[in-house]
């Protein structure tokens, strides 16, 4: 899905260029701000996770491997309705075919994670504007600029 606040084949690419060359990816998805918490798709969120783990340990990183290391986690996160098939950890290595594009990706994720940020502080702010009733807009602005 694509839209301002969310690109979930963004998401899925990035992992795709993580499943080729893990180490370089993973790095410098880092290094602009990508996290488990800026994937929309929990399953995807989950993956990146596991992929980093791996990374941080000298792990390679394939499908079997990845498998291996991701089957035991959904079954601890079952009740959140999170279903990852050994079959879509395979097809994430064998769909993709460079990691040129992973830069793309990367910032794409930490741009939707931003604008995801900016609409939760415009319902805070709209939500406190409504809420203000008769209080000068000044002392609102002091009190949102404070925050």
């Amino acid at each position: 899905m694509i839209a301002a606040t969310e690109d979930t084949d963004a998401e899925l690419g990035f992992l795709r260029c993580a499943m080729l060359d893990a180490p370089e990816v993973i790095a410098y998805g880092l290094k602009v701000g990508v996290t488990s918490a800026t994937f929309t798709a929990p399953k995807y969120a989950l993956l990146f996770e596991t992929i980093l783990e791996m990374v941080k340990s000298s792990e390679p990183v394939d499908a079997e491997t990845l498998w291996i290391r991701i089957k035991p986690r959904i079954a601890e996160l079952s009740g959140q309705f999170l279903e990852i098939t050994s079959h879509e950890v395979a097809v994430l290595s064998s769909n993709a075919s460079t990691t040129a594009r992973a830069k793309i990706f990367a910032q794409r994720i930490v741009d939707c994670a931003k604008l995801r940020a900016l609409t939760a502080a415009s319902v805070e702010i709209s939500q406190t504007i409504k809420d203000a009733g008769t209080e000068p807009a000044d002392a609102i602005l002091r009190r949102a600029t404070a925050a």
